[in-house]
């Protein structure tokens, strides 16, 4: 319920998919490194994005991330992993108007996690 911009009677539907791909830049027994490229898209199928004009196309959301197992940290603590990465956010009239006449944004990443 509700449209992304807060406009319209709340009957709006939103689609999202998305994809990644990921592979082994360096391989190493201690330290490989892999890099996935995540790309994901947002639509509107029906009313979501209303402002400034009803339209379909959300955003195009493109990364690259980078990632390593830190074996360094005991396996009584888990397995860690240390991350980074950008994503580039493409932006349709609607979500551009939402984010201040901007229609691009690039974001930076670090992550660290721990599984057991």
């Amino acid at each position: 319920d509700g449209a992304s911009d807060g406009v319209g009677d709340g009957d709006d539907t939103y689609f999202e998919a998305g994809v990644s791909q990921e592979f082994t830049l360096v391989e190493s027994e201690t330290a490989p490194i892999t890099v996935s490229v995540p790309v994901t898209v947002g639509l509107s199928v029906d009313d979501y994005y209303e402002f400034p004009t009803d339209e379909t196309f959300g955003f195009l959301d493109v990364g690259i991330i980078f990632s390593m197992p830190l074996s360094s940290v005991p396996s009584d603590f888990g397995e860690w992993v240390l991350s980074a990465g950008v994503n580039f956010l493409f932006l349709g009239d609607s979500t551009e108007a939402a984010n201040g006449g901007d229609d691009t944004e690039v974001i930076g990443t670090v992550g660290l996690s721990m599984s057991y």
